[in-house]
This record gives structure tokens, sequence and C-alpha cells, in this order.
């Protein structure tokens, strides 16, 4: 009954669910060729060949979308090519080629930088190498604790940071505060310390407009 009304596929394992994606990805790249939607379904391939652990056919396929036309033009393109290929050396265990390509991450939109910091110190950590990897962590987590006009920045991130950091020492992880007002409202000195970030952010981009005249 529970089939019926949901006719989501289903699949007995990980490993079989992988395959019916890489085989539906795969049709999609066979009748698109070098579209836009075959150079997307790619992607699906290199993700699905990831989660079947096949490094070199995932690693393959993301060079396969970096060296394209596409990557060429569109930046986010380039960018998850450029990351698809790190996991998949990573996955391989070469920590070192999945750092430096992370590197290079850091270096194609700054957009993508803060990202590329967290995935540098995720293998720095792997390596052993704490103290870099701390020192990373902890300039993110400082960047990401300052909150922008639109709201906080990058929330999953910032949970991210901090589950690494909890890692190395969970004291580096501040606790977090329950919303001292009634309902969740936010206590004064809460919005207090939210309104002096927001005029250290407005100071800050004064500053970078005083410096370009």
């Amino acid at each position: 009954e529970q089939k019926a009304a949901d006719p989501t596929p289903a699949f007995p394992t990980s490993e079989q669910k992988a395959d019916a994606l890489l085989g539906a990805y795969r049709k999609v790249v066979e009748a698109h060729g070098d579209s836009g939607a075959g150079w997307i379904a790619r992607f699906g391939e290199a993700g699905a060949l990831l989660d079947k652990r096949d490094h070199e056919g995932a690693y393959a396929v993301y060079d396969k979308i970096y060296n394209s036309a596409l990557a060429k033009a569109d930046i986010d393109v380039k960018a998850r090519a450029i990351e698809g290929k790190a996991f998949a050396l990573e996955l391989k265990k070469d920590f070192d080629g999945a750092l430096n390509l992370f590197r290079e991450l850091e270096n194609v939109d700054k957009g993508y930088a803060d990202l590329a910091k967290y995935h540098q110190a995720r293998m720095l950590l792997t390596k052993g190498d704490k103290d870099k990897a701390k020192e990373l962590l902890l300039g993110l987590q400082k960047a990401l604790e300052l909150p922008t006009l639109d709201g906080p920045q990058s929330p999953h991130l910032r949970a991210l940071v901090d589950e690494q950091l909890r890692l190395i020492d969970p004291t580096l992880v501040k606790a977090k505060r329950a919303a001292g007002g009634p309902k969740g409202q936010l206590s004064p000195e809460e919005i207090e310390e939210i309104k002096k970030k927001l005029e250290e952010a407005a100071k800050q981009k004064e500053q970078g407009h005083g410096d370009g005249h």
C-alpha cells in the first residue's frame, strides 16, 4: 500500500541505486551530447560514480567537464568540476592532490573561497596537520560570524566548520545560546551584538570604497 501511494523508485542497496542513477544519467548524456543538458547530466554521472567508489571513472568525467567549453564560459561549472575532481582524489586517498585542487578552487571565484578553505582544512586534518587546519577553520569561523545586511552568512558552512573544529578541540566552538526573549525572540543583548557587527561590516565596506578613490 505504501508503494502504491509513493511511486518513487526504491532499491535494496545503495550500490543498486547508484547503478540505476548512473544508467539514467548516461542516457541523458547520450541523448543530448554536448548541449547544456548533456554536460549537466555528466555531473550526475560523476556523482553516481563517486557513490560507487569509482574514483578513476569519476575523475575522468569531472575532468572532461572541466575542459569543456561550458566550463570556460560558466564559472560555476568550472568550480564544481574542480571540486568534483578533488573529491575523486580524496576517495583515492591522494590527499595532497585533493588539497592542491581545493587551493585551485579558492582562486576560481571569491564566491567559492570559503568553501575551498573548509575543504583544505579537512584535508590538512586528514593528513594530521592539526595546527594549519585549526588556523584555517578559526579564520573561517570568525569571517562567517559577521552577519550581512541580508542575514547570517552560509549557516550550513558555518555548521560544517564548527563540526571540524570540534574534532580538533570542542572548546573552540561556542555553545549556542538560546534566544533570550519570549517565544524565541532575541534578547536586548543579542540585538545589540548584531547591531555592532552590522555597523562594523558597514564601516569596512565604506573603507573599501574609500580606498578606490
